[in-house]
């Protein structure tokens, strides 16, 4: 329900604050008041465009703000997980700031929200009627689910099942473009394995070959050295080996002198054999070393060949290998897709057969439905003064060639997730005349009324919890507007309603009563709307009935009608009251 609204500076509106209760709220006050702009105020909390006009004259911005106490319901519940704002109780606060420069800010829960989500959120919480504003039954789309809820219909299968027939259509999409792709590469993805196949390249092939290709193409240095060397250490005159010789003998005869000598000797001796090793392994390696031209430029080629992969695939040997394991597999996809695709369009013939099924099922289901809804709503709008109505709810496909769609009748209609089925409410006011969209239906009383009936239906359906009605009594009067103001006291039970209304009748219905005045100064004007006491409603019911002057009469009858309100809400069953009503 929506708790408390607060604005400022919008319009007429200096500061007002409204504390709104559960039940039927109704708005009174005399015409130019400025109830339009309460209205106006109403909508921009809910997400529709205003201009800077709507700052009050002086002001720097206006400022609208509406607190709701509301349960979690699923869909608002799933509004605050996509859009990712905290929601921690049952509580939300929406606002709205416009600047006198024309910008405006949107706020739910103190979170700056863009107006396209605070309209998203306005239209889960409030359902707002008047006699030319957008109605959110007269969405379209909307129809199916009024028309499901009414017949306790549910869709969850069937959205379960086009959600399935959807994975396989995307997988079937996406394996059979890749098919078509690698098909038109198949000659260059078989032409670059192939080449790398040919070369077959190893791991760690080339750092072995770079260290041979060293090795060979410097082999007469490497002889020459190491023989040098071998020389130095052992065989040359004065060579190392013979002066460690004539050490050791130096240092055997000091340590028959001195203990501390044999140390040193035992290190000669060390040094002897170490020097003695590097000689064996200098000359062992000179002998082994050859120069093999022809294995040379073997390796040289083949070192070309690898760099020449390289450059084509990746820059490294390992993407070399990596990208022929990946020619290979992209090689076998083409050559088995083929039998893939196969048996996904096995699935799919079985999977778009089962949700054929279903929605044949729900469509019957919604036909059925779709009868006692028609009957029903020309009832109610009989008691509602339209006694000539005619209600019809259209069920129709979309004959299409693209996915997904189903086979039914022989024909291809487009399948959506709650089934194939396009519901829209028709409406004929006038005898003779053709039914006609909802949206097309001209005059305010009427759609007020269309409304009523269909949300007196579909109470138990409609999820949004406030419904305000703007001038619901345009074109009644007498008797039909007391049966409209009892479907409304009715329809409270299951919503909050505000009302806007001329109408005593639908005054006298009212669980809480609110007036709009207008106050001048020599300054200004100002709007202001206050809650009216027990005593304070009759009298306004009774201005309603007497116009300025109010006499006794008005009185008693102002009370009368108020007191034959609350016996026909307060009967065990008011639908009968309201047949036995339309029937006088």
């Amino acid at each position: 329900m929506l708790k408390h609204l607060y604005a400022k500076n919008f319009i007429l509106i200096d500061e007002i604050e409204i504390d709104f209760s559960v039940g039927l709220n109704i708005i009174t006050g005399e015409t130019g008041a400025g109830k339009s702009i309460l209205i106006g105020a109403l909508e921009g909390l809910l997400g529709e465009r205003l201009s800077r006009d709507v700052v009050r004259n002086g002001a720097d911005k206006g400022i609208v703000e509406g607190h709701f106490v509301v349960a979690k319901l699923p869909e608002i519940d799933d509004f605050f997980n996509r859009n990712e704002l905290e929601w921690y109780d049952d509580s939300l606060i929406l606002r709205r700031e416009i600047n006198a420069n024309g910008r405006s800010r949107n706020f739910i829960n103190d979170s700056p929200v863009t107006l396209s989500v605070l309209s998203e959120l306005g239209d889960l919480l409030v359902d707002l009627h008047g006699q030319h504003e957008h109605q959110l039954l007269f969405q379209v789309k909307k129809h199916i689910d009024y028309l499901d809820a009414f017949g306790q219909i549910h869709s969850d299968p069937i959205t379960e099942q086009y959600n399935r027939l959807n994975d396989i259509l995307r997988s079937l999409k996406k394996v059979r473009t890749r098919a078509e792709e690698l098909k038109k590469q198949r000659d260059i993805l078989s032409y670059q394995y192939n080449e790398i196949s040919a070369v077959d390249p190893q791991p760690e092939e080339e750092k072995s070959l770079t260290n041979e290709e060293r090795i060979l193409g410097n082999a007469e240095l490497l002889v020459e050295k190491t023989d040098r060397l071998f020389k130095r250490l052992y065989e040359d005159e004065g060579a190392v080996s013979e002066i460690l010789a004539s050490a050791e003998k130096d240092l055997l005869e000091l340590q028959t002198i001195d203990k501390s000598f044999e140390k040193l000797y035992e290190q000669c001796n060390q040094a002897q054999v170490l020097v003695e090793d590097l000689s064996q392994s200098l000359q062992h390696y000179a002998r082994n070393v050859t120069f093999d031209a022809g294995r040379l430029e073997e390796i040289r080629q083949r070192l070309v060949t690898l760099n020449g992969l390289k450059k084509k695939y990746g820059g490294s040997l390992n993407a070399v290998i990596e990208m022929a394991k990946k020619l290979k597999a992209e090689l076998y996809l083409v050559d088995n897709l083929d039998q893939e695709i196969d048996e996904l369009s096995d699935f799919l013939h079985e999977s778009r057969q089962e949700f054929a099924r279903l929605c044949l099922e729900i469509n019957r289901r919604r036909r059925e439905t779709a009868k006692t809804l028609d009957k029903l709503v020309v009832d109610k709008l009989a008691q509602l003064g339209m006694s000539r109505a005619i209600f019809e709810t259209k069920i129709d496909q979309n004959e299409t060639l693209n996915e997904p769609y189903i086979d039914m009748n022989g024909n291809r209609v487009q399948a959506f997730r709650n089934g194939c089925d396009l519901v829209e409410f028709l409406m004929s006011t006038n005898p003779g005349e053709s039914v006609k969209p909802l949206a097309k239906i001209a005059s305010g009383g009427e759609i007020s009324r269309i409304m009523l009936a269909l949300k007196t239906l579909l109470a138990d359906a409609d999820k949004v919890p406030v419904l305000i009605f703007d001038e619901i009594d345009n074109g009644v009067s007498g008797r039909i507007a007391q049966i409209v103001g009892l479907n409304l006291r009715v329809l409270a039970a299951a919503h909050q309603v505000i009302c806007i209304t001329h109408l005593p009748q639908i005054a006298s219905m009212s669980q809480h009563h609110y007036l709009v005045e207008k106050e001048q100064s020599e300054n200004k004007t100002r709007t202001t709307i206050r809650k009216l006491d027990k005593e304070e409603s009759i009298n306004q019911v009774a201005r309603l009935i007497g116009g300025e002057t109010v006499s006794r009469i008005h009185i008693q009858s102002a009370l009368e009608l108020i007191e034959e309100a609350n016996a026909l809400s307060s009967s065990a069953d008011a639908t009968e009251k309201i047949a036995s009503l339309s029937n006088n």
